[in-house]
């Protein structure tokens, strides 16, 4: 049973790599609107905190001030929604 456990958090590390990697490959290729994308299918499997601060970060680098407030406002829902 552990080891179903272990392989699956491994899994799901990769997982995550594999979206952090094309949204940093997006942003760096200056294609705001194929890493915006990109997050926002992330954002779909309700990813830890970290992701979503990516998110954030990523439309206030652009200046997108209001984007960037309904992105945490829509973290903190989904948190409030996990801790229900």
């Amino acid at each position: 049973m552990v080891d179903i456990v272990a392989m699956q958090m491994a899994m799901l590390r990769v997982f995550i790599n594999v979206w952090a990697h094309i949204v940093t490959v997006d942003t760096h290729t200056h294609t705001d609107t194929g890493a915006r994308q990109v997050f926002e299918r992330w954002m779909e499997w309700e990813p830890e905190e970290q992701a979503w601060h990516s998110y954030i970060n990523f439309e206030l680098r652009y200046k997108e001030l209001d984007r960037s407030r309904v992105i945490y406002e829509r973290y903190i829902l989904s948190v409030s929604m996990r801790l229900e």
